[in-house]
């Protein structure tokens, strides 16, 4: 509404109800052009928000906050969006309705490079979720980003590109001279010249990658030829993967595979951007290695890009998936030590298909897990599961009837019995 209008102070007394009043006041603010009043109005909606634990509406509030304080509140607007994100992961199962965020995220973070193509990347596995009777509709609203996602498709396996027109002129652009570049780069000279003068029909990714660190090039992911971001994202997740090694080694062995295995869970669309981690048996291994040696673990994640980019994110998971990852790693740590590790193994013998119904369980479990003031008993034949490992019956339930369909239902019961 675009005026609101009290009838009586029961309007305070609701709280749900004054958060979403807040909300609107701070959006009229905005529009008259009064944001000193609008923040203040935001914050106190976020507060409110808080205090009634009502979840869709503190994740809206920090959203809009964020969306309608962009400009003259850059800074605060960047963390209310990354909260946005984080709130939207934990509350809400389908990805899809994180779009809203996600794009509030990529406006106020568009002049972070880095950051920008992995907001893309989130926001395009949000897509991929869309139900289809909605695909149409989502893709009009949000088609000015729909336009930017073939920009930032890479295969991070390809190692050798074609030295075209439009690689050379970037080449000549950022290479003034060619000795410079070769002291700097390590590419000799004679391999610079005929890159630039086109002798050379093809270049390798290693090669860019050296002129790209010794040059110290800022490359524009959205505007610089596909071969030289490709090079650039590598780069990227070479300096992650080697700060997670550092990290991963100040933490217990138990630590370590909890939250590997919390990350892996949280991901979007694993079968088509992770397939070799997918694949069953690598995820087991790993989990192994990083319990032990971590030399070795290293070894093994190293080989392939793919698992290098899984490992990098496990420091600097974006947020929308932190929140998602945060809900398992609570319900992993809430088991006792050897039932964890039971529960492990069997979660590890599954098929990707299964493993992401069981993901499902394990978020709902916890996002469901609040003081309901009521008890709700789950499916008799849920029992053994249940008492095995110790979990609590009103959760248990809430998570199996938060799937709407009979059919998704009983495919959870049937895949929480190999568990017993």
């Amino acid at each position: 509404m675009k005026k609101f209008r009290f009838w009586s102070d029961s309007y305070k007394k609701d709280q749900s109800g004054w958060c979403f009043f807040l909300l609107g006041k701070a959006r009229d603010f905005t529009k008259k052009g009064d944001v000193v009043k609008a923040k203040r109005l935001f914050q106190e909606c976020i507060e409110e928000s808080l205090k009634a634990d009502h979840p869709i509406a503190i994740a809206t509030a920090y959203n809009d906050a964020a969306w309608h304080l962009r400009s003259t509140y850059p800074e605060d607007s960047i963390n209310y969006a990354r909260k946005a994100a984080y709130l939207n992961g934990k509350y809400r199962e389908s990805p899809a309705s994180a779009l809203p965020s996600i794009d509030t995220l990529i406006e106020v973070e568009k002049d972070f490079v880095s950051k920008e193509v992995v907001n893309l990347e989130i926001f395009a596995g949000c897509m991929e979720c869309v139900p289809k009777e909605m695909e149409n509709h989502i893709r009009k609203r949000y088609a000015h980003r729909m336009i930017l996602l073939p920009k930032i498709l890479t295969d991070l396996e390809k190692s050798l590109y074609e030295n075209d027109m439009e690689l050379r002129e970037w080449l000549s652009k950022n290479i003034k001279s060619i000795k410079q570049t070769s002291l700097l780069s390590g590419v000799a000279r004679d391999n610079l010249s005929k890159l630039i003068n086109g002798k050379t029909q093809t270049v390798r990714g290693e090669t860019l990658r050296k002129i790209i660190t010794g040059l110290k090039i800022e490359v524009d992911p959205l505007n610089d030829p596909y071969p030289v971001v490709n090079e650039w994202i590598k780069l990227q997740i070479d300096k992650g993967f080697e700060n997670a090694i550092t990290e991963l080694e100040k933490l217990k062995p138990s630590e370590r595979e909890i939250l590997i295995l919390s990350t892996y869970t949280a991901l979007l669309n694993k079968r088509k951007d992770y397939p070799y981690l997918s694949r069953k048996g690598t995820l087991s291994r790993a989990l192994e290695l990083c319990k032990g040696d971590l030399q070795k673990f290293k070894e093994f994640t190293e080989n392939r890009y793919e698992t290098k980019k899984f490992v990098a994110q496990l420091f600097e998971l974006h947020p929308f998936l932190e929140g998602r990852r945060d809900l398992v790693r609570k319900f992993l740590k809430a088991l006792p030590a050897r039932k964890r590790k039971e529960f492990i193994h069997k979660y590890l013998q599954l098929g990707d298909e299964d493993r992401e119904v069981i993901d499902t369980f394990m978020r709902n479990y916890v996002r469901y897990d609040r003081n309901w003031g009521l008890r709700v008993k789950p499916p008799a034949e849920l029992y053994p599961f249940t008492q095995k490992y110790r979990l609590k019956k009103t959760q248990t339930a809430l998570a199996y009837w938060a799937l709407d369909k009979k059919k998704e239902r009983k495919k959870l019961a049937n895949r929480l019995l190999k568990f017993v």
